[in-house]
């Protein structure tokens, strides 16, 4: 039996990063991140919050804590449960074994850009029934697979290695 020792973690931070280094000369970031959850208690819906201690020891998750790590900015952690030297728990995100990175959220619709007006937009064409084919994946009369491009609505002619006709297909299979 293996063990697995994984931590993931998505919340706001409580307080900006604290960034500091080790004896070794080894950059880290202390970050305290809040979690929540909603339960149902005698029908009534509470709030359920914890705060987490996250200590970040990836290189490449530091600078990105640095420019966009403010209260209330959301994160996302992957790392391992340790314990501190006091023994509280801690979620520790090593250099090569776990990632802290900031989660960004699309705008609202009606906070983007409006849209550019109708006359600058390219419209593709609706695309028109073919009226000389037969369904179920038959081509029309006089054309095969090889000749016909996808992106052309009517189906360019290209040279094709071998032909196949229309009459090839039988149509009289009853179903």
């Amino acid at each position: 039996m293996s063990c697995i020792n994984d931590v993931r973690l998505q919340g706001k931070l409580l307080k900006a990063p604290e960034f500091a280094e080790t004896s070794g000369k080894k950059r880290f970031a202390r970050l305290a991140v809040e979690t929540e959850k909603f339960v149902r208690i005698n029908g009534e819906s509470r709030r359920i919050a914890a705060v987490h201690q996250v200590v970040v020891f990836n290189q490449f998750s530091l600078p990105a804590l640095q420019e966009g790590g403010r209260e209330g900015t959301y994160v996302t952690v992957f790392g391992e449960l340790g314990y501190d030297r006091n023994g509280k728990a801690e979620i520790v995100v090593s250099q090569y074994s776990g990632e802290a990175r900031i989660v960004t959220f699309a705008a609202p619709a009606s906070a983007q850009e409006p849209a550019a007006p109708a006359a600058e937009t390219k419209e593709r064409p609706a695309p028109q029934p073919r009226s000389s084919g037969g369904g179920l994946g038959r081509l029309p009369k006089g054309r095969d697979s090889e000749s016909i491009d996808p992106r052309d609505g009517e189906g360019a002619k290209t040279p094709a290695a071998t032909s196949r006709r229309d009459e090839d297909l039988d149509d009289d299979i009853p179903f």
